[in-house]
């Protein structure tokens, strides 16, 4: 499942089977909205160009907003602001590259926890890669908040699990 704009690279590096999202498609009881946002700011942002999340809505679930690797931005406030999701996965770890941070750091997860006082956020994408400089330790200390989960390795999580 990816944007459409991916489509040409996605098929010329084999992969066969792809669901492609220019805005949304419906996949069984969920709809997927596809959402814009951006990797970094400035040289690093154009450079590293657009960046992609997914909206999940089922009727009965709630929403649920997967960021992918971005940073806050118009489109993540918007998406917030629009869909007012139940869960938030968060690619954090802030990624730096040029000491510019290209996926979600502590003030962009604190502005995301601050949407909505009801959402529950997951941080996850954190000490994935040596860019990564935001550790589950750091995030710990710079953010004290009941909402904010910070899964463990190979920690298995439901949403139910954290719902209560």
């Amino acid at each position: 499942m990816c944007s459409s704009e991916y489509e040409k690279q996605l098929l010329e590096s084999g992969f066969s089977q792809l669901y492609l999202i220019t805005d949304k498609i419906q996949f069984n009881n969920i709809e997927i909205i596809l959402v814009k946002g951006q990797y970094g700011t400035g040289i690093v942002g154009k450079m590293m160009g657009n960046s992609h999340g997914f909206i999940l809505k089922n009727q009965k679930k709630g929403v649920v907003y997967i960021t992918g690797d971005k940073v806050w931005c118009k489109c993540v406030d918007k998406a917030m602001e629009q869909y007012n999701p139940n869960y938030v996965i968060a690619f954090a770890g802030s990624a730096m590259i040029n000491n510019k941070h290209i996926t979600l750091d502590a003030n962009d997860l604190n502005k995301i926890l601050s949407k909505n006082a009801a959402t529950k956020v997951i941080a996850i994408h954190m000490e994935a890669w040596n860019h990564c400089l935001l550790t589950r330790s750091n995030l710990k200390e710079a953010i004290d908040n009941d909402n904010l989960f910070i899964p463990d390795d190979g920690e298995v999580i439901t949403l139910e699990d954290i719902y209560n």
